[in-house]
């Protein structure tokens, strides 16, 4: 995800040194069980190996495919002057930094070194894309990607409910959440407190709408998947008005962090009490 980038963990890719010794006495097996050519293994040998990957979009809503193009290269260690070469049936896996660097796709390179595959639905995100452990056990450099997706999550805002007072104050009670439920991910009360919510209010139904409240006075529960309960108040001089609540959205501070986009509650049209 967004935020600060995270290095591939040596479990995720390069723990294969601790099978060297197994990998001597059989053949290299490739991601999906089969087993690696023995002409690709001589190619891979001791060779420096570039991988590079692009996502498109490389910014996305929720839900939308990403698709990520690349091209795996190699330079043989007989050869290590020459221009890279393509590397044709190389297995390329995908592993996902925010969940563990687990393995979520695999895909196998043609023959002019060029894969395609679709992304699964995530928020924001940091992948590791490259040779199998097999393959990077062999190669003497490179051998992988890292590649960052930027996803935005959209939010709803639901119950508003207004109160006003014969004091001059109103009152307003809203859920503030994601529109669909993601695992791990949530509004975070902090940013929204610091000038992303506003209370505002208008004449008409139409507006023109007018902020009351802009991030202070107010407090947060738990609502929804994700979301935050906001309870607030403001002054107000109006006999009678419109009333939305409305979040600006924009990126959390939690890490792996996300971008919210923005929303708008329904209006709710309230009076003054005449106590």
């Amino acid at each position: 995800m967004l935020g600060l980038r995270r290095a591939v963990p040596l479990a995720g890719i390069a723990a294969v040194a601790m099978a060297a010794s197994m990998l001597a006495a059989c053949p290299a097996h490739a991601a999906d069980g089969g087993t690696t050519s023995s002409t690709l293994t001589t190619e891979l040998t001791q060779a420096e190996v570039l991988v590079t990957a692009t996502a498109s979009p490389a910014q996305s809503r929720y839900g939308q495919p990403v698709t990520v193009t690349g091209n795996v290269t190699y330079q043989p260690e007989t050869a290590m002057s020459s221009p890279m070469e393509p590397l044709a049936g190389a297995v390329i896996e995908v592993h996902d930094g925010d969940n563990h660097w687990a393995k979520v796709a695999t895909v196998t390179a043609d023959a002019n070194g060029n894969f395609s595959l679709r992304l699964p639905a995530r928020p924001t995100d940091e992948w590791a894309i490259g040779l199998t452990s097999d393959e990077m056990e062999l190669i003497s450099d490179g051998g992988y990607a890292n590649l960052t997706t930027t996803v935005s999550v959209p939010t709803k805002i639901t119950g508003l409910s207004i109160q006003r007072a014969a004091s001059g104050q109103v009152k307003a009670w809203a859920c503030v959440s994601p529109a669909v439920a993601i695992p791990g991910v949530s509004l975070d009360a902090f940013d929204v407190a610091e000038g992303l919510m506003r209370f505002q209010y208008a004449a008409s139904p139409r507006g023109p709408w007018r902020d009351m409240w802009n991030g202070g006075d107010t407090s947060f529960g738990t609502c929804g998947h994700g979301g935050l309960q906001v309870d607030t108040w403001a002054p107000t001089s109006l006999s009678h008005g419109y009333y939305r609540l409305r979040y600006l959205g924009g990126q959390t501070s939690q890490l792996p962090a996300t971008n919210f986009l923005p929303s708008t509650s329904q209006v709710v049209h309230s009076r003054k009490l005449p106590w």
